[in-house]
């Protein structure tokens, strides 16, 4: 990697940093911003997005003018507000596009929001709530690089504002996080209760079958939750919304007088013959699950 202090002395700190991310010179990065800033007018018309190439091309715009903008900001340039503005269009004309892979029913939705909740119903059966929110389409799999044998499930189809390292002070005098608008489509972690079930074989083989992430999902697309910079909120699950997840994520269950409780949607034959019969703590997770439709 090039040591950007040596070619220019007069570089003031974040010069020099942004010169040491990019790998290259300072004279080279004032080289590129100032060719950016010359070529401006080429920016100002925002074609609208209609393609994967047009929309890698846009996200390629905007990343360009982004850079520019903390150089003009960082050396207190006049014109940062002018570049502000148009990459903001640019933003715009992403979002749009991205809104295409917003989850379009309710049901998909609140299943989305369940599996992103800091909470989860133990008497779920963590393979049918997979499958049925796999079949409605709000999960995606990927490998990370750090680990690339295994494979890891991400929910998609939701939109949430994302933490600034900026804040407001209320009249107690505490601080308030600000949150910004996002113009990329995002992926959002499983519940841990879920994501230990897909890291075992079984929950490999349910992933496995899983579609991967479209092209419109790029590295800033993954999103945590929490109070933090880049981080969204915790979905909150309304009254109507935990109902909702009963119905559709609560495994059917049938009883059986001579075998007791028996999963209708997976009845398990064995080798012997006989049905699978659940163990001591499924009966009263499935009881759990019963006692929700009477409440």
């Amino acid at each position: 990697m090039t040591a950007p202090a040596l070619d220019a002395p007069d570089a003031s700190f974040i010069e020099r940093l942004s010169a040491h991310f990019g790998a290259e010179s300072i004279t080279a990065y004032r080289a590129r911003q100032d060719a950016m800033l010359a070529a401006l007018d080429r920016f100002r018309a925002v074609p609208r997005i209609r393609t994967e190439a047009e929309r890698a091309r846009a996200w390629t715009a905007k990343q360009l003018l982004g850079s520019l903008w903390c150089h003009l900001v960082n050396s207190q340039d006049r014109r940062a507000a002018e570049v502000a503005g148009l990459e903001h269009q640019w933003a715009r004309a992403l979002a749009r596009w991205s809104g295409r892979l917003l989850a379009r029913t309710p049901e998909a939705r609140t299943i989305a929001r369940y599996l992103c909740w800091h909470r989860h119903y133990c008497g779920f059966v963590p393979e049918h709530v997979v499958e049925v929110a796999a079949a409605y389409g709000v999960l995606r799999r990927f490998r990370r690089e750090w680990e690339p044998r295994r494979l890891f499930v991400g929910v998609v189809g939701l939109y949430a504002k994302v933490g600034d390292n900026t804040f407001t002070l209320d009249w107690q005098g505490r601080h308030h996080r600000r949150y910004s608008d996002v113009c990329v489509p995002q992926v959002f972690g499983l519940h841990p209760y879920y994501e230990a079930f897909i890291q075992t074989p079984a929950g490999q083989a349910v992933a496995a079958a899983l579609p991967p992430l479209e092209p419109d999902y790029v590295d800033e697309s993954f999103t945590t939750h929490g109070d933090a910079k880049h981080a969204a909120r915790v979905p909150a699950l309304r009254r109507s919304e935990r109902l909702r997840v009963r119905e559709l994520l609560a495994a059917p269950v049938r009883v059986d007088p001579t075998h007791g409780a028996i999963d209708v949607a997976d009845p398990g034959v064995p080798a012997s013959g006989a049905p699978r019969t659940r163990s001591a703590t499924e009966l009263s997770e499935a009881k759990h699950v019963q006692s929700f439709d009477a409440a």
